[in-house]
C-alpha cells in the first residue's frame, strides 16, 4: 500500500511554556531563527460519496467542525485583554518571546516528533475551546456511527500526521475469496498451520471471512515496519520497545542518539494504522447477534502468527497456556481470562485479536504468590516489583495491549466487566495500535501504569460505551496519555464514573509509588486523565529532545470524579498536549500541582467541562500550585468551565496564573460560582518569576481570569494588589514588567471562549 504523510490542514494554535523542574535558562550568542507563526487554513469535512465505479462500502464520514466561537464576537475576553494591555491578535508569544529562549534559538524545539498542529494550538489560547471540539468533541460524532473504534483509529492517525482516506474499508460483498480461501492465504502468510480441530459452523465462517483477509493486511502491515527496523529483529521490538516510560532495570532499552531514532519516526507506522482501522470496521461490520451464547462449538487451529480459536456459549476460564493469540472469538457466558488477551506476546504474533459477545466476564493474570506485594497494589506477576513492593516490573501486555503490532479486544453484550492487568494493558500502545472496546455495564478497570487509553510511538484507545457507572483506577501514564509520537485517548460515553491516579499521600491513604519531585514521598507522578508527555533531554545534545504526543480523556455525561496527584486532568510536559473533555454532570476534580489545565515546558494543558452540573474544584483536599488554567515556561495551561453553581479552591499560581514566560487562561461562562483563595498568587497574574526575572524578563507572562455570569462570591485574602470580586475588574503585574500583563473581570455578557465538544 502506498504510504503518505502529511502536515495536516485543519487546526490552528501557537506557543507557550511550562516547567516540571523550573529551568534557569542562560543566555547565548548564537541563535537560530526563532519559531514563526504561520496561517494554516481551517479544515472542511465531508462524507464521501462513492461513485459507480466504487465499491458501496464507505468509513462512516467525517467529524465537521462548526466556526469557532473565539473568531466571533467576544466582549468579555476583549475587555479583560485590554485591562492588560493585550488584544486578540497579540493574545500569545510573539517572536520576540521566543529570541529569550535558549531552546528556541538552539533549535531543540523543532524535531522529527513536533505533532504539525501543535505549533499553532500552543500560540492562541483563547482559542483552545476549538482544538477541544475538534480532537476530543469529534470522539462523539464518531460513536454514533456503526464503527467507532475505526474512526477513532483513523481519527487519531490524522492527528499523528498519518492520512488513511485513500482506502476504502474492507467490503463484505467484494472479497477476494471466501472463508477457504482467506484461511489458506493467511497460514500462507503466518508461515504455514498445523492440522485444524473443530468445525465452524457455515454462517459464522461467511461472517469471519471480511475479519480474516484484513488480519492478513495487518501481517503484512508489520512487515513493512520490519523492513526499517533492521538494527533490531521483532522480537527486540517487542520486549524492549516500551522503555521510554516503562521502567524495566538491566536491560537494553532503545536509545534515541542511536539509529533507532529514524524508526521512532517511522513511516511504515502509517500502514499498520490503516490495518487497524480495517480490522476494526470489519469486527464492527459483523452482526454478532445470531452466534451470542450458541452451545456446541469449538475449533483450534495453529498458525505460524498465533492461535486461532473459537469458544461456546458456556461460561469459561482461559488459563495462561503461554499461547501466542491470532484471534480468539468466545461466543458468550461469564467468562475468565487468565491468558494474556489481546497482546502481542511475541514478535512473530503481530496481530491479536479477542471478541467476546456476551457475559460478566473477568479480565486478569496469573498472579505469583511467592512474590510479596504491598497492601492497596495489585498483586504482582512473574514480574515482581521492583525492592520488592515499589514498582511493578511486569513485562506482560493484557487486554488490548499492542507491542509492535495491533492488539484489539472487544467485548460486547454489555455485561458487568472488569479488567486487572499490571503495566501496557487495557488500550496500550508502543509502535502499535491497542484497543479495548467495551460495549456497556457497570465496569471496573484497575491497572498501574501505561494502560487505560496510553500510548508511545503508536495508538492506545479505550472505549467505554453505554451509561454504566464505571470505575477506572491506575497511578500513572494512564487514562487519556500520550508519549512521544503517540496518541493515548480515554472515551466514556456516560454513566457516574470515577478516575483515579493515586494521589500518594499517605496521611491521606494514598500510595507514593511514582517518585514526583514537586511532592517527594506525599505523591505521584500522575500524567494522567489528559495527559501529552515529550522527553526534555540533555542541553548539550538537541537530539535527545522528543516532542510530546496527544492524550485525552473525554467523558460525554455523567456525575463524575476525578483524582490525581501531579500533571493531570488536562495537562502536558515538553511539547505535549494533554485534554481532558467532559461533557456535563456534577463532577468533582482533585489533583495538587501542575493539573486542571496546566502545562509545564513549552507544553498544552487544556480541561473543558461543558453542560450546567455544579462542579467542585479541589474541595477534597487542598492542591498546592499550578492549576486551574496556569502556564509555566513557555507553555498554556486554559480551564474552561461553560455553566453551573461551582466551587473553586484556589491556591498558588491558579485561576488564570503565568510562570516563568508561561499564559494561563481560566473562564467560567455562567451560574453562581464560589471562590475561596488560600493566596493572592494567580487569579489574573502576570509573573516572570523569581527563576526566570534575571535572564528571560524580556519575554511574555500572561495571567487571564474571566467569569462571565451569574451572581458571584469572591473570598481572598487582603493584598495589595487588587483581588476579584462581584462586577469588578483587578489583576496585576507581580514584578511590575511591562512583559508581565495580569487582568481579570466578572460581568455578564460572551466570553467567546467556551468548550466547542458536543
Amino acid at each position: 500500500m502506498a504510504k503518505q504523510r502529511k502536515f495536516l490542514k485543519f487546526l490552528f494554535f501557537a506557543p507557550v511554556f511550562f516547567g516540571f523542574l523550573i529551568i534557569t535558562a542562560c543566555a547565548s550568542d548564537a541563535k537560530s531563527p526563532p519559531q514563526v507563526e504561520t496561517a494554516v487554513p481551517t479544515p472542511t469535512f465531508v462524507t464521501p460519496t462513492p461513485t459507480k465505479a466504487q465499491s458501496l462500502r464507505m468509513w462512516d464520514g467525517e467529524f465537521q467542525e462548526s466556526a469557532c466561537k473565539a473568531d466571533g464576537n467576544a466582549p468579555l475576553l476583549d475587555q479583560a485583554l485590554a485591562n492588560a494591555n493585550l488584544k486578540r491578535s497579540n493574545f500569545g508569544f510573539l517572536s520576540s518571546d521566543w529570541e529569550e529562549s535558549p531552546y528556541s534559538t538552539h533549535g531543540y524545539l523543532s524535531d522529527e516528533f513536533l505533532l504539525p498542529w501543535f505549533v499553532r494550538v500552543r500560540a492562541e489560547p483563547a482559542r483552545a475551546g476549538c482544538f477541544e471540539g475538534f480532537a476530543a468533541g469529534a470522539l462523539d460524532f464518531y460513536m454514533k456511527g456503526k464503527h467507532p473504534a475505526a474512526s477513532i483509529i483513523r481519527h487519531s492517525s490524522r492527528l499523528l500526521d498519518y492520512v488513511l482516506d485513500e482506502e476504502k474499508p474492507i467490503d463484505s460483498n467484494n472479497l477476494p475469496g471466501d472463508f477457504d480461501q482467506a484461511l489458506k492465504a493467511l497460514c500462507e502468510y503466518a508461515s504455514g498451520c498445523q492440522e485444524e480441530s473443530g468445525e465452524i459452523p457455515s454462517e459464522l465462517k461467511k461472517s469471519l471471512t471480511p475479519l480474516l483477509w484484513t488480519i492478513i493486511e495487518g501481517l503484512k502491515a508489520r512487515a513493512e515496519m520490519d523492513k526499517e527496523a533492521w538494527s533490531h529483529d521483532a522480537n527486540w521490538w517487542n520486549r524492549y520497545g516500551g522503555n521510554f516510560i516503562l521502567a524495566d532495570f538491566g536491560n537494553n532499552a532503545p536509545d534515541p542518539l542511536l539509529s533507532d531514532r529514524g524508526y521512532f519516526a517511522s513511516i511504515a507506522r502509517g500502514n499498520l494504522y490503516r490495518a487497524a482501522s480495517q480490522i476494526a470496521f470489519a469486527i464492527e461490520d459483523i452482526d454478532w447477534s445470531p452466534f451470542v451464547g450458541q452451545k456446541g462449538v469449538r475449533y483450534d487451529l495453529s498458525t505460524g502468527a498465533g492461535w486461532f480459536h473459537i469458544y461456546d456459549g458456556s461460561s469459561d476460564t482461559h488459563q495462561d497456556k503461554k499461547e501466542n493469540i491470532l484471534l480468539l472469538i468466545d461466543l458468550g457466558g461469564d467468562d475468565v481470562y487468565l491468558n494474556d488477551v489481546a497482546s502481542n506476546t511475541s514478535g512473530v504474533n503481530a496481530v491479536s485479536i479477542v471478541i467476546d459477545l456476551a457475559g460478566n466476564d473477568k479480565y486478569g493474570y496469573e498472579t505469583n504468590s511467592a512474590l510479596s506485594g504491598e497492601k492497596g497494589l495489585l498483586a504482582p506477576d512473574d514480574g515482581g516489583r521492583a525492592n520488592g513492593n515499589g514498582i511493578s516490573l511486569s513485562n506482560h501486555s493484557r487486554q488490548g495491549g499492542a507491542r509492535n503490532g495491533i492488539a484489539m479486544l472487544f467485548d460486547f453484550g454489555g455485561g458487568n466487566d472488569t479488567y486487572q492487568s499490571l503495566r501496557a494493558s487495557q488500550g496500550y500502545a508502543h509502535f502499535g495500535v491497542g484497543v479495548l472496546f467495551d460495549d456497556g455495564g457497570d465496569d471496573v478497570y484497575v491497572s498501574e501504569t501505561a494502560s487505560q487509553g496510553s500510548a508511545q510511538f503508536g495508538i492506545g484507545i479505550l472505549i467505554d460505551r453505554g451509561r454504566g457507572n464505571d470505575s477506572y483506577r491506575s497511578f500513572s501514564f494512564a487514562q487519556g496519555f500520550g508519549y512521544v509520537a503517540g496518541v493515548g485517548i480515554l472515551f466514556d460515553e456516560g454513566g457516574n464514573d470515577s478516575y483515579s491516579c493515586d494521589h500518594g499521600d499517605p496521611a491521606k491513604g494514598g500510595i507514593p509509588l511514582y517518585y514526583t519531585p514537586q511532592l517527594p514521598d506525599k505523591g505521584n507522578s500522575s500524567f494522567c486523565q489528559g495527559a501529552g508527555f515529550g522527553r526534555r533531554g540533555n542541553d548539550k545534545n538537541k537530539r535527545t529532545f522528543l516532542s510530546g504526543g496527544l492524550g485525552i480523556l473525554r467523558d460525554k455525561e455523567g456525575d463524575d470524579t476525578y483524582e490525581a496527584s501531579v500533571f493531570a486532568q488536562g495537562t502536558g510536559y515538553w511539547q505535549g498536549t494533554g485534554i481532558l473533555s467532559d461533557g456535563g454532570g456534577n463532577d468533582r476534580y482533585d489533583a495538587y500541582w501542575y493539573v486542571q489545565g496546566a502545562a509545564a515546558h513549552f507544553a498544552v494543558g487544556i480541561l473543558a467541562d461543558a453542560g450546567d452540573g455544579d462542579d467542585v474544584f479541589n474541595g477534597t483536599r487542598p492542591s498546592c500550585c499550578m492549576n486551574l488554567g496556569a502556564g509555566h515556561d513557555f507553555s498554556l495551561g486554559v480551564l474552561i468551565n461553560e455553566k453551573g453553581n461551582d466551587m473553586y479552591y484556589i491556591t498558588s499560581l491558579s485561576a488564570g496564573a503565568s510562570n516563568c514566560n508561561g499564559i494561563g487562561l481560566f473562564v467560567d461562562n455562567n451560574g453562581n460560582d464560589t471562590y475561596r483563595a488560600s493566596s493572592d498568587y494567580g487569579s489574573g497574574m502576570g509573573n516572570v518569576s523569581g527563576e526566570c526575572i534575571k535572564n528571560r524578563p524580556n519575554a511574555r507572562s500572561i495571567g487571564i481570569m474571566i467569569d462571565g455570569g451569574g451572581i458571584d462570591i469572591y473570598q481572598y485574602p487582603e493584598s495589595e494588589f487588587p483581588m476579584p470580586g462581584e462586577n469588578k475588574t483587578w489583576g496585576h503585574s507581580r514584578n511590575g514588567l511591562e512583559s508581565e500583563h495580569g487582568a481579570g473581570l466578572d460581568g455578564e455578557g460572551e466570553t467567546g471562549v467556551h468548550p466547542e465538544s458536543g
